[in-house]
């Protein structure tokens, strides 16, 4: 599953995007499908910093996944601050252990939807 790329719009254009799937067999290889929805790759542009994208997306995708029946949403991010902090200010909370991947520790984070 490849997944599918989200993105936010202001009037200004694109101004956040982040890339969201069913699986995800690097991170959570053995999760059945259906287990939650995976993102990846989450930016926002320089102007549209501290406007509250992340939360906007990721309450859509959980809000998608609720629909799907799908219970959580799940992400990796580099375990070193601050995103292990923006995130857990976005309702995710650290799962099993840190997982060292091409070159880089990376943590587990998942949310209810």
């Amino acid at each position: 599953d490849r997944g599918e790329l989200i993105g936010g719009f202001s009037d200004d254009g694109i101004v956040a995007c982040y890339l969201l799937q069913a699986r995800d067999p690097i991170f959570w290889p053995d999760d059945p499908l259906g287990a939650a929805f995976y993102v990846h790759k989450l930016v926002v542009g320089r102007t549209a910093a501290g406007r509250g994208w992340p939360r906007l997306l990721l309450d859509w995708a959980s809000r998608e996944a609720s629909t799907h029946g799908v219970s959580y949403l799940r992400l990796d991010t580099l375990s070193c601050e601050p995103l292990p902090g923006i995130y857990a200010a976005l309702g995710f909370k650290a799962v099993g252990k840190p997982k060292f991947v091409a070159g880089r520790m990376h943590l587990l984070m998942e949310r209810a939807c």
